[in-house]
């Protein structure tokens, strides 16, 4: 019997062969993209560490830090959260006969609180600014959230 040509051999060899160079290539470029985002990443927390450390010298004698800078007056405003959760969020939950839960509670430096509720369909924020953390009747809505 005659040999037959193995010429599909041949002929795939340079196909892979570019395959894997295009392939390595693009592992590089996005490599490199990986490394950019992640450098841009590095200089944005960079600027909001300088912003923020230059924001906690300036705000350093506001009422919020007097008031909240010790765990028991965070727990008296922890209290008052979890006791006026409904009259903080400001509406009823959509199920009627269903109330809101907690999900989170956020302290922030700049003298507020954000509340993270939910009632099983429906979940919302709300930031408020504190005055006195005992007493949630005194605190004011963040309008810009």
């Amino acid at each position: 019997m005659p040999k037959k040509k193995n010429s599909s051999k041949k002929n795939k060899s340079p196909l892979i062969t570019i395959l894997f160079v295009v392939a390595l290539v693009t592992v590089f470029y996005l490599a490199g993209q990986v490394q950019d985002k992640d450098r841009q990443l590095k200089e944005l927390r960079n600027n909001n560490k300088t912003s923020t450390s230059g924001n906690k010298q300036a705000e350093g004698s506001t009422v919020f830090n007097k008031q909240i800078s010790t765990k028991e007056q965070e727990a008296a405003a922890r209290k008052q959260i979890k006791d006026n959760l409904e009259a903080l969020v400001g509406k009823k939950p959509f199920m009627a006969a269903g109330k809101w839960v907690l999900s989170d509670i956020k302290f922030k430096d700049n003298g507020t609180v954000t509340l993270f509720y939910e009632d099983g369909h429906e979940a919302g924020e709300v930031t408020y600014k504190i005055n006195d953390p005992s007493n949630y009747t005194t605190w004011k809505k963040d309008a810009n959230k």
